[in-house]
Parts: C-alpha cells; structure tokens; sequence
C-alpha cells in the first residue's frame, strides 16, 4: 500500500506487530482532521493536556491544538498509544489477517 505526501514508511515499520503496521499506514493515509476528530473521538482533551505536561508545568491548550491541527506524525502516534488496535482496526475497516 503506497503512502501519499510524505513517504511515511520507516515510522510505520517502527511498529513490531503487523497490526500495528497496517494500522500505522491506514491511519497516515488520513488528513489532519480525520486523525484529530478520531484522536479525540477516543482521548479527551483534557487527558491530552494533563499526559504531556512536564513535571508540574501543563503542555499549554495553544500547543496541543498546533500539534492536533498540523503535526500528523504526534496525532498517529498518539493515536497507537492511546487506543485499543483491534477496536481501531474495526473502524477503519481493517482486515484481521494484514502483514
């Protein structure tokens, strides 16, 4: 499966398990707003602020936001961190037996 834009492909095979792999690849193939609605369709935003403050300083909302609305590689890996992959395969319509 090709990738548009970038050629994302060495950060999809960062992942170990094909599912991750074809997971990865799927969800790079989305625009910024389909991974942010799915993002925080499955995190609240709140949660992403408190996760990435740094010692007792919150991440400010302003940088979330940036990240959330021009950084898709954060919004994938944020989304294979914080999300169940056999959920998330079934909503992007993900075969089982993927390599």
């Amino acid at each position: 499966m090709k990738l548009k834009n970038k050629d994302y492909e060495a950060l999809v095979q960062l992942y170990k398990l094909p599912l991750e792999k074809a997971l990865a690849r799927r969800l790079f193939q989305l625009d910024q707003e389909q991974l942010r609605a799915l993002l925080l369709s499955e995190v609240d935003f709140d949660d992403l602020l408190e996760w990435h403050k740094t010692d007792d300083e919150r991440v400010s909302d302003t940088v979330i936001e940036e990240l959330l609305s021009e950084d898709k590689e954060w919004v994938v890996e944020e989304i294979m961190k914080n999300t169940i992959h056999g959920e998330l395969a079934c909503k992007l319509n993900l075969k089982a037996n993927i390599n």
